[in-house]
């Protein structure tokens, strides 16, 4: 069968206009936008939850939504009809505790204690979830069907890994997605369940409204009053040590200044970033090094760092503590920093809008209310 899902998840990509900065957006305007939509579609219920997150998204990511929903009405029509009349046989495995998606680094210490395995990229419908995706979820769409379609995928993704593997838990990393209320009452169905774990930083940030999981695993306090106030449901949420994440590591000597780079960086943006490091040697005697990100980082920008300054080390947290100055714009590197122990954390305010600095204060970015500096002063 076709992978509905990449299809899917490739033409969003070429007709979207999302962009890394929608995270700017002012607080007062998607609070406004997340109270507006809440006092006029929540009821409470898982679907609303789900709806209700939709709408934030729509609101803030710029793509072509009456294409979308053209086009997953014909999606959701062929996945109907082929489950519907070309049933597959799933082989059942053995007995899997959890399945599960998102990086190994920051699930809970205690799920390795169980028999775990990642999520299967595979579809399968049951009669019975055809069923409840047309009465509980299609018919109160109100002919959203992006909305719809990409709920379905889940559910058929959810239903294989259920009838492989018979598992007790899922855990995920999906408080981003408009799918995961309607997922846990998904598993409330079959009797699993529904565990999301924090995989990076957070502020406040409409896309990640009104979520509920049976569990959700955060950081710091700092999260539950952000997610609280975006609608989450208040009771699911449970602090782990974020130290516990962090092996023991030895460090003789500090040598670099480093800068942690992300996902928006430019070529501009690193020529001003290799002179601001290359000034910093000069003031402190560090060498300057810039570390990539290990998914959004391009060749191209690669190819503008000169080798010598591209930071190699393997474990980040050793490159964490043979630094100096820990730099970075938004990274949750600082906060790894942070709970390090690191006094020398800097919040750069030099290559991105100064105006960013007090928008990430209102959005409530918890780096900025630990002990940091700021670039601009360092360079001064």
């Amino acid at each position: 069968m076709l992978n509905i899902y990449k299809i899917n998840s490739y033409i969003v990509s070429k007709i979207s206009k999302k962009s890394p900065t929608d995270i700017f957006t002012s607080y007062k305007e998607q609070k406004n936008i997340l109270e507006e939509i809440y006092k006029k579609d929540f009821d409470g219920t898982y679907f609303s939850r789900s709806y209700c997150q939709y709408l934030c998204q729509k609101k803030i990511h710029k793509q072509n939504y009456w294409f979308l929903n053209f086009l997953s009405f014909f999606i959701i029509k062929f996945l109907i009809i082929f489950f519907k009349f070309f049933p597959k046989k799933i082989i059942k495995k053995e007995k899997i505790n959890v399945i599960y998606f998102g990086i190994e680094k920051t699930i809970p210490k205690k799920f390795f204690r169980y028999k775990m395995k990642k999520f299967e990229n595979h579809f399968f419908l049951t009669e019975e979830d055809i069923k409840y995706f047309k009465i509980d979820i299609l018919k109160k769409s109100k002919r959203q069907y992006y909305f719809a379609l990409k709920i379905l995928l889940k559910i058929a993704i959810y239903r294989y890994n259920i009838e492989k593997y018979s598992p007790r838990i899922f855990l995920v990393t999906s408080e981003y997605s408009w799918t995961s209320s309607i997922l846990t009452e998904f598993c409330e169905k079959n009797k699993i369940i529904h565990i999301n774990y924090m995989h990076g930083d957070k502020v406040y940030y409409i896309r990640d409204s009104f979520f509920k999981f049976h569990r959700c695993y955060i950081w710091d306090k700092h999260y539950e009053k952000i997610f609280c106030e975006l609608k989450a449901f208040e009771k699911q949420f449970e602090i782990v040590d974020y130290s516990t994440f962090i092996p023991e590591i030895k460090i003789e000597e500090k040598k670099y200044n480093t800068y942690y780079l992300q996902a928006d960086e430019t070529t501009e943006d690193i020529n001003k970033i290799i002179k601001i490091l290359k000034d910093l040697e000069l003031k402190t005697g560090y060498i300057g090094k810039i570390r990539c990100h290990p998914v959004y980082t391009s060749q191209r920008i690669k190819k503008v760092i000169p080798i010598e300054m591209l930071d190699l080390e393997k474990n980040i947290y050793y490159s964490i503590g043979m630094s100096n100055y820990i730099i970075s714009k938004t990274s949750t590197v600082l906060y790894e920093a942070y709970i390090m122990g690191s006094n020398s954390i800097v919040i750069d305010d030099v290559t991105q809008d100064k105006k960013n600095y007090d928008c990430l204060k209102a959005l409530k970015w918890i780096s900025i209310f630990k002990p940091h500096q700021r670039l601009s002063k360092i360079i001064e």
